[in-house]
């Protein structure tokens, strides 16, 4: 599987520039089993489908019942700057690196 290093870092936006121009205005990301592959990590695909949401507006969200500190990695790797909801939802910090 190709490793999220191959995508420019540049091309991922931090967060919506623009209203979304589709019918969703914010995507909840879960990660085992969806975002993630059998390698625990992003695919490819999945990396490169956040990334096309986020510069069509729409908010991507990590939304994952790890604790914070396993969840928030991969939204930092993802470029996303949004909400990560983690402890199934008992938590939720406005960014990786953000307030309760």
């Amino acid at each position: 599987m190709a490793s999220l290093e191959n995508i420019d870092a540049q091309s991922t936006p931090r967060q919506p520039q623009q209203p979304p121009a589709g019918p969703f205005r914010l995507v909840a990301i879960d990660l085992d089993g969806t975002l993630l592959g059998a390698d625990h990590r992003p695919t490819h695909q999945n990396a490169e489908a956040v990334r096309r949401l986020a510069e069509e507006g729409v908010l991507c969200v990590v939304a994952s019942g790890r604790m914070h500190e396993a969840s928030a990695p991969f939204a930092r790797e993802l470029g996303l700057d949004s909400p990560v909801i983690s402890y199934n939802g008992a938590l939720v910090r406005s960014g990786p690196d953000g307030e309760t």
